[in-house]
């Protein structure tokens, strides 16, 4: 029986042993308040990941402009549609051009002719 209380003593002194986990559990408790810490700043890279998103918009609102000078140029296009096309059979400018330069010389050299008189 003495032995028995011996053993008992040493039970005790286990008990004691649990006592130390506890305090070690305490200071895990700790490591967890420090997590929370930390994801407060995960939050804060979310916030700057919305204002790269933000940047993107504005991207967004660049390619908008460009294709409106798309359509700028599509109106271009437009304006030349009376150019006369392949094959076309009416009589370009230029021969209009040249013909009446021709009558512009026909009526000089016949205007020079009857300044000249014979006496």
């Amino acid at each position: 029986n003495g032995t028995g209380n011996g053993n008992n003593g040493t039970g005790n002194g286990n008990n004691g042993t649990g006592n130390g986990n506890n305090g070690t559990g305490n200071g895990n408790n700790g490591t967890g308040n420090g997590n929370n810490g930390t994801g407060n700043g995960n939050n804060g890279t979310g916030n700057g990941n919305n204002g790269t998103s933000n940047g993107n918009n504005g991207t967004g609102n660049g390619n908008n402009g460009t294709d409106n000078g798309n359509s700028g140029a599509g109106n271009g296009k437009n304006e030349l549609d009376n150019v006369p096309k392949t094959g076309d059979d009416s009589m370009p400018p230029i021969f209009y051009m040249a013909l009446a330069l021709m009558s512009l010389l026909a009526i000089g050299l016949l205007s020079i002719r009857k300044k000249k008189h014979i006496s």
